[in-house]
This record gives structure tokens, sequence and C-alpha cells, in this order.
């Protein structure tokens, strides 16, 4: 397996890669969430109770025994806001290095302590930023604190139709601050129109300024991967608050095994992809012939197959 580092270029992890949804607590309502909008919160949050902090720990030291250092985005629900998050934080950055993705309503003394244990070296944080819930004046210094500690973060915002406005004013300050903004966008339904089709030509020449072409076209339509060589699975996987891992998002014809089980490895090698699409939120990446490429392109020595 790769050992996992931060390439600022691509803005990620390089590396053995997981998606981890830690749990499905939430402090926020944001309409525009999918788990909103399919009033899944209840749901989710009844069959994926909070694992205790060392059963976690114990899993993630087993899968770097077996597998290596892995680069890991950290989502939720609310990562910051898991029972013991500090220890679990400070315990993973031992064996794995990873971004968590977060909506930073932690109280400013909570970010300075998580820094405190863990350096920029095996930690990276996006804040995720939502006008309707989020106050701006709270928001931002703790974004400007993450800056001056050498933290570099990102702030990824959605483009809710009510939100366009904000996101274009707030991705402004942000430039002024030396922040990256991502703006993303928004899948669903609002005022009974289907987004991204539902945006206006207004909006759309808007967006353009915002988004790259890729994503949005990533967005809009599903790429066909049935059978094509992928590295899903092997150099990532999706892994559920329950421990289960999937092969990638689209879970419903592959469980890989449990994180959480002694025995759980990820495949040796790149698998067919089973699916007639790749699902629209990035995954494609982890096409063999596309992460070869990628992979390619990161600057400095090349990423080796050696555990750290």
């Amino acid at each position: 397996m790769a050992a996992a580092r931060w390439d600022s270029e691509h803005r990620m992890w390089q590396g053995f890669y997981l998606l981890w949804d830690l749990w499905y607590g939430c402090d926020y309502h944001c309409p525009y969430c999918w788990f909103e909008m399919r009033q899944d919160w209840a749901k989710l949050a009844g069959l994926h109770l909070g694992i205790p902090v060392e059963r976690w720990l114990q899993g993630w030291r087993r899968l770097h025994e077996a597998h290596g250092c892995a680069a890991i985005e950290i989502l939720g629900g609310e990562p910051l806001r898991y029972p013991g998050a500090l220890a679990l934080l400070s315990g993973l950055a031992q064996w794995h290095r990873f971004n968590i993705v977060t909506n930073l309503s932690v109280p400013l003394e909570f970010l300075k302590e998580l820094t405190d244990r863990v350096s920029p070296e095996r930690m990276h944080l996006d804040g995720s930023y939502h006008p309707s819930a989020a106050d701006w004046d709270e928001f931002a210094p703790k974004i400007a604190l993450l800056k001056s500690l050498g933290y570099e973060p990102e702030v990824r915002m959605v483009a809710w139709p009510p939100h366009l406005k904000a996101i274009q004013e707030k991705k402004s300050i942000l430039a002024g601050m030396g922040v990256r903004a991502v703006v993303q966008v928004f899948q669903g339904v609002y005022q009974g129109r289907e987004y991204p089709r539902a945006y206006t030509e207004a909006e759309r020449a808007l967006l353009a300024e915002m988004i790259p072409g890729i994503e949005w076209e990533c967005r809009r339509q599903e790429q066909p991967t049935l059978g094509k060589l992928c590295g899903a699975g092997h150099i990532y996987a999706n892994v559920k608050a329950n421990g289960d891992v999937f092969r990638c998002a689209k879970e419903s014809k592959e469980l890989l095994g449990n994180l959480l089980d002694e025995g759980f490895r990820l495949h040796e090698r790149p698998q067919p992809c089973p699916y007639e699409s790749c699902n629209p939120c990035g995954e494609n990446i982890f096409l063999w012939d596309d992460w070869a490429k990628m992979a390619a392109t990161v600057k400095g020595p090349p990423i080796a197959a050696t555990a750290e």
C-alpha cells in the first residue's frame, strides 16, 4: 500500500485512501443535506450508534499493520462532536493521516486542544460553511486560527440557490484571507425543481466562475464504468459508522467486511467495476487508468508502497 502524504496541488492526502462516515450525529439540519432531504437522520442514528473510541483505535491499528499508513477523509454527521473525539483523533494520528470535514461548530477552545494534540503533518481540516446555520463571525476566526497554525484549511460551501449571493461574498473574503473556497454543486429538489438541471442561466454563469468544469460535468452525468478495472476496494474504500467497509458509495453489491473484525483485509489488486456507471461523488478517480494518471502528476518522489 502507498504511504499517505498531503498533496497541496490536489488538496488531498495522496496514497491508500479511505472515506469514513464516523457517525451520523449532527447539530445542523441543513435543508440541502442528502440525509435531511431523505429524512434519514433518525434512521441512521438508530442503526449506527457511537462505537467506543478504544474499539475504533484497535481496528485502525490492525489496518495499519496489514496495509500501512492510510489517507482518511472523516465525515459525519459532525465528526468533531463524536463522543471522545479528541482521544480518537490523537490516537488515530499514531498510524494514519486524515482530513476532517467539519462545520467547526465546536468551541474555539476545543479546536485549540485538537491542534495541540495533532500536528499539520498528520491532520488537515476542511471547514464546511452553512450560511443558514452558522454565524460567520464565529466561523471565520476558527479558519484564521487553522491557517495561522499551518493547517492550510479550505472552506466548502454548497451552491443551494438561496445561498448563492452569500457564497459569492464569503468566497471573496476567504480569498483575502489566503484561504481556498470550494463550491459544490447542489443535487436535490428545491421549490419543486430538481437541481443541478434547474439552475437558471444567470446562476449557471455565476457558478461557472466558482466551480471547476470537471466537477460540474461529474455531478451532471454519470460515467459508464461496468467492467473497467478500478482501485475501489483496493486503494480506496468507504467505511460506515458501524465499521462496515464497502467498495464504494454504491454499496449494495460489495461489502468487503468490517473494519472492527480482526481478519479484515482489502483486495490485493484492482477489480473490475460491477456497476453500470459511477456515482457522482468523485469516486471515478479510482478507475485504475485515471488513478495512475493522477498519481503520476504528484510532485515529489513517487508514492512508495511502504508503511509508516
